[in-house]
C-alpha cells in the first residue's frame, strides 16, 4: 500500500496510486470524491506531505 498525501492552500488530500481514488479530508473524515479536477489541483497546486505531516494537518 503506497498511500500519498498532499496539501494545497486549502484542502488536504489522499491518493491510492493502487486504485487511483482520492479523498478529500472533510470536516474531520477522509470521503471519497470523484471529482476529476481534483486530480489536476493535486497534480498542479499542491505538495505532497509525509504521513506524519498530513495526520498534523488533520488534526490541527
Amino acid at each position: 500500500m503506497s498511500i500519498r498525501f498532499f496539501r494545497s492552500e486549502n484542502s488536504l488530500f489522499m491518493f491510492d496510486p493502487d486504485t487511483y481514488q482520492v479523498h478529500r479530508f472533510e470536516e474531520g473524515r477522509w470521503v471519497l470524491t470523484e471529482d476529476p479536477a481534483l486530480r489536476e489541483d493535486i497534480r498542479f497546486r499542491s505538495v505532497e506531505v509525509s504521513c506524519a505531516e498530513a495526520q498534523h494537518a488533520a488534526c490541527g
